[in-house]
């Protein structure tokens, strides 16, 4: 109604000229004047209330659209899968409700109502046009549809590039988001010049999108106003002929420019609200899509709600590969008896993060199934499952807020007391209690606040306050120093008395006491069995033990010592008696890495051997001017750099720290002291250098691949023994 009467004043302040003009001045008809001038006070103000009511009403729908869309895309994202979110970027999702959204509300705030005003006007205008002169009406009204048929042209190249503007301005911000949250690798490799080229090529790129977009929208916009311009000035000239005849009268001329005056003034607001219109018809299009995406894991329609488990977890012949046909497992088959503790373990892509994603029902398994206390785990809800499956993930996140918040997000309902229990079973209660506020104490976005350790620890108490039936911890001790791993070991032991607790892990000196370790490697199930069958069985856990074991730790792993029968398994040390490997060993100097350190950078010049006692370390790469990649993550056990030792080399890869990590170090200075002192050493370098060059003179013309030419010196404990 309140459009009706506005669109209704417009058209009738230019008729009401024809009046004015013929009826009331000419003939000097004081009466009539101030009758007119009196309708058109209140008609004024009756449409002066209508638009600030249909402001208001415009504004509330547009707020409650705009929100209920929100929250339908909020509530959408959630329910999508976890597969989704490993293959879009945070930064484009982002945007979906920032840029997006505000294209969609200025849309609907600017757009929908300056096309429903214009339109009207145009309408209400043209009848009083013909009924005004129908002769001059049609040559003003037949230019109108090229007005419209050009913006529509010009629209579909529009909205393209408006498309593209979007997906680089997200491009852009996930490159952004990416600069500051590895702010500490950035800096430390030096590649701020690197980010900055990047950021700059990406600048432009958008810079000239948007230069596109912003000439073809301004076109959109300004091609029918030219055209409505040029019929105006036509129109009137023909309407000022007819009046200088005595053919139209001049309040008739009058009244007709003003009404076609409306009329190009509707045609430019269509054109000058088109711009909204098409970045509200993009971001509907971006949003559309997510909203298009479907979960890949959803719940039965006959599911049912799991009680809690009190019987065996199984695997049968499970399968799953990850899309775009990365390594998943194969025919994994086991089962894990009701309470205790059982561990996974297995090198680097051997799939223990895989069975905790279909155990927590991230993937559902193409093939084979997955079954709790008899229950396949398809037929029970997620919700049930996951109120009684607590999971630790080893790349821990906690929310900004306070340490207590962040623990009571396993348990909203949990009071002060459990909160309590949770932190001092995850073994945070005491260095909780040292932070400023104690269980107040803000924490950061992402913790950021807090050590790794830290934040690994109040994360195993988020997920210990839900009192699970199976506990997962993926990584639990990564980053804890030896003392607080002990006791943390202690605390998972006790955790198990009652509930199933299944631990993946690399480090093998946290699970000697569970009933079960499952040996994983490529995606297959090699051994299972207690530590020491699986010892006796000498296979690949007994390899992985070989490599970790025979470091001395302190409560504090600051000053490690390596025994010398775990040096001896080194190639270059291999031979040697007892007393040279002590004089060896005492020799080795510590090196403590902190998160995100660079132990050294690729083309540095190498002079020391290197150890890990503790901790994950990165092997990045870069080939001429291509991006820098991972090449491989070392862990407790794995050396590098031994060729350094021998000869003065450059560094063929960058390595950078991961998590808190101990180092055993060996200079090159040291070590040709006892070459010089230990003849038996002397004898076995000399037996290296001759194996190296009869390999060499045994094809002279082989071409060395990149990996040989390039790749680190590291090897696996079972690719030593090989060799041997």
């Amino acid at each position: 109604m309140s459009l009706l009467l506005g669109v209704a004043l417009d058209a009738g302040l230019a008729l009401m000229l024809k009046f004015l003009i013929d009826y009331a001045l000419l003939p000097g008809d004081r009466a009539l004047l101030l009758l007119l001038l009196l309708v058109l006070g209140v008609g004024f103000l009756i449409t002066a209330v209508a638009s600030i009511l249909r402001d208001y009403i415009y504004a509330r729908v547009a707020a409650r659209v705009l929100s209920e869309l929100r929250c339908a895309l909020f509530d959408h994202l959630q329910a999508l899968s976890h597969e989704f979110f490993r293959r879009s970027r945070t930064a484009d999702l982002l945007a979906r409700f920032t840029s997006d959204l505000a294209a969609v509300q200025a849309g609907i705030m600017v757009g929908l109502p300056g096309v429903s005003v214009a339109l009207l006007q145009v309408f209400a205008s043209s009848v009083i046009l013909i009924w005004l002169d129908w002769r001059l009406a049609v040559v003003a009204l037949i230019g109108l549809p090229f007005s419209i048929i050009a913006p529509a042209i010009l629209a579909r190249r529009t909205l393209e590039w408006g498309d593209r503007l979007r997906q680089e301005d997200a491009a852009v911000g996930h490159l952004v988001q990416q600069q500051l949250a590895g702010e500490p690798v950035v800096r430390a490799f030096s590649l701020q010049e690197v980010a900055r080229t990047r950021f700059t090529a990406m600048a432009q790129t958008l810079e000239a999108t948007s230069f596109r977009f912003g000439f073809l929208n301004f076109l959109t916009q300004r091609t029918p106003a030219l055209c409505v311009q040029a019929y105006y000035i036509v129109t009137i000239g023909i309407g000022a002929l007819l009046t200088f005849q005595e053919m139209l009268s001049i309040g008739t001329l009058a009244a007709f420019a003003a009404l076609f005056f409306n009329v190009s003034a509707s045609v430019s607001s269509l054109t000058s609200v088109a711009g909204s219109l098409l970045g509200a018809t993009g971001g509907l299009r971006r949003i559309a899509e997510v909203f298009a995406e479907r979960p890949s894991v959803l719940d039965d329609p006959n599911a049912v709600a799991l009680p809690r488990p009190s019987g065996a977890l199984r695997f049968a012949q499970v399968r799953y590969t990850y899309p775009g046909a990365l390594a998943g497992v194969s025919d994994l088959s086991f089962e894990i008896p009701a309470g205790g503790l059982y561990a996974f373990v297995g090198p680097s892509g051997s799939g223990k993060t895989t069975v905790l994603n279909l155990l927590a029902r991230f993937h559902d398994p193409s093939h084979g199934a997955i079954q709790i206390d008899g229950h396949d785990l398809r037929r029970i809800t997620r919700d049930s499952l996951y109120r009684h499956i607590g999971v630790v993930f080893q790349d821990t996140f906690l929310f900004d807020g306070t340490i207590a918040e962040n623990i009571r997000l396993g348990n909203p309902q949990a009071d002060d007391a459990a909160v309590d229990a949770a932190a001092r079973g995850a073994e945070a209660h005491d260095f909780i209690l040292a932070t400023p506020q104690g269980y107040e104490t803000r924490i950061g976005e992402g913790g950021s606040r807090l050590s790794g350790g830290e934040r690994q620890r109040i994360a195993i108490a988020r997920t210990l306050i839900r009192n699970p039936a199976v506990l997962v911890l993926d990584e639990p001790t990564s980053a804890l120093d030896p003392g607080t791993e002990n006791a943390l070991n202690r605390t998972i032991q006790a955790l198990a008395r009652d509930r199933t607790v299944i631990v993946l892990t690399h480090r093998l000196s946290a699970i000697t006491t569970a009933r079960t370790i499952f040996v994983m490697r490529r995606g297959l199930l090699h051994e299972a069995g207690s530590h020491a069958e699986l010892l006796e069985n000498d296979g690949i856990y007994a390899d992985l033990w070989h490599k970790q074991s025979g470091f001395v730790l302190g409560a504090e792993a600051r000053e490690p010592k390596i025994d010398a029968e775990r040096l001896g398994r080194f190639p270059l040390f291999a031979g040697l008696d007892r007393d040279a490997l002590e004089r060896v060993s005492a020799v080795f100097a510590t090196q403590q890495c902190s998160e995100g350190q660079v132990i050294f950078r690729q083309g540095d010049s190498g002079s020391t051997f290197y150890i890990i006692v503790r901790g994950r370390v990165a092997v990045d790469q870069r080939q001429g001017d291509q991006p820098e990649h991972r090449i491989a993550v070392l862990t407790d056990g794995d050396h590098f750099g031994e060729i350094a030792l021998l000869e003065t080399v450059s560094r063929t890869a960058s390595l950078l720290a991961l998590e808190p990590t101990t180092l055993l170090t060996l200079e090159r200075t040291a070590f040709v002291t006892l070459w010089r002192d230990i003849p038996m050493l002397h004898q076995r370098i000399d037996d290296i250098r001759r194996d190296r060059e009869r390999r060499s003179a045994a094809d002279p013309n082989r071409p060395r691949t990149a990996a040989e030419r390039k790749a680190p010196v590291h090897l696996s404990w079972a690719q030593r023994r090989d060799e041997r």
